[in-house]
C-alpha cells in the first residue's frame, strides 16, 4: 500500500489560509482524527506525546460522493469515508514497511483487496 503524504503546498496553505494566518495549518481540514476515552481504550494506545509519529491503518466505507461545478470552482469533488476499523501503533523507523505489510496481509485475509 502507498502512503501519500497529504500535506498542502505553500500555493494551497496561502489559498486557505488567506488573510487569517501567516503559519496557517500544515494539512486540509478533515484530515485529522480524534479518539476519546473510550476509542483509546478500546484499541490499547498507550501514553503518546505531542508530536511523536505514529502508524494508523484503517478500512473504512465510502458513505458519501459528491461532484459539483460553479462560477468560482469548477470541478469540486469530495468523498466521506466511515472508518469501520483501525490498528494505531507508534512509529517506528526499523519496522515501518513490516508492519503495513502485516496489515495489508491482514486485510488480504479478510477478503479486502487493494487497489
Amino acid at each position: 500500500m502507498k502512503m501519500v503524504s497529504m500535506k498542502m503546498s505553500a500555493k494551497e496553505k496561502k489559498k486557505m489560509t488567506s488573510p487569517l494566518s501567516a503559519d496557517g495549518p500544515g494539512y486540509p481540514c478533515g484530515l485529522v482524527l480524534r479518539l476519546e476515552k473510550e476509542q483509546i481504550q478500546a484499541l490499547g494506545i498507550g501514553k503518546f506525546d505531542v508530536g511523536q509519529e505514529v502508524m494508523v491503518h484503517a478500512k473504512g466505507k465510502v458513505t458519501s460522493v459528491s461532484a459539483s461545478n460553479s462560477d468560482s470552482d469548477a470541478g469540486r469533488r469530495s468523498c466521506e469515508l466511515q472508518i469501520t476499523d483501525i490498528a494505531i501503533r507508534k512509529a517506528g523507523k526499523d519496522d515501518y514497511d513490516a508492519g503495513w505489510d502485516e496489515a495489508g496481509e491482514e486485510l488480504e485475509r479478510e477478503g479486502v483487496k487493494a487497489q
